[in-house]
């Protein structure tokens, strides 16, 4: 389960407001290396209307490059693929403040907060997104993700969105 807040108070406010709160979500409190809380902006490039999955991919950048570095090829190179990638219905790209996201970790007790960017791919329905695989790999996007993700220490997931606040 995924539980995401989107809150446009200032990141201090957001951290302490997160105080504890491992304490109240208890899979969470038994590991605390099995969660994540992460403060940072979206970006959306590619606009839809709500969908039923969301497929994510959690990003580590290479340890040879810099956040920033990290970051900028993500936001100016790699989205041209959120464009263009078939069986997507919307693309957008969550970057991490790391000092906000540690704060927030430190506060609310759960764990990870070292992933540098989620990338957010919304879709209708997750079969038609793995049947143009293929297709979207003789893209280029996995080749343009070598450049500068760490795939070991990276993760994907889908998820089906029960609910908007």
């Amino acid at each position: 389960m995924t539980i995401e807040l989107c809150a446009p108070a200032e990141h201090a406010k957001f951290v302490a407001a997160l105080e504890g709160i491992s304490r109240h979500l208890p899979s969470a409190h038994s590991d605390p290396s099995a969660s994540a809380v992460l403060v940072g902006s979206d970006y959306v490039f590619r606009p839809c209307l709500p969908q039923p999955v969301r497929f994510q991919y959690a990003m580590r950048r290479r340890t040879d490059l810099t956040h920033e570095a990290y970051a900028k090829h993500y936001a100016e190179v790699h989205s041209g693929f959120g464009y263009k990638t078939r069986g997507v219905e919307g693309y957008a790209q969550f970057h991490v403040d790391l000092l906000a996201s540690a704060e927030a970790c430190a506060s609310s007790g759960l764990g990870v907060c070292d992933l540098d960017g989620v990338s957010q791919v919304y879709l209708a329905t997750l079969t038609r997104f793995l049947l143009a695989a293929p297709i979207n790999a003789a893209m280029g996007a996995v080749k343009d993700e070598k450049r500068f993700v760490d795939r070991e220490r990276s993760a994907m997931f889908s998820s089906r969105v029960s609910r908007r606040f």
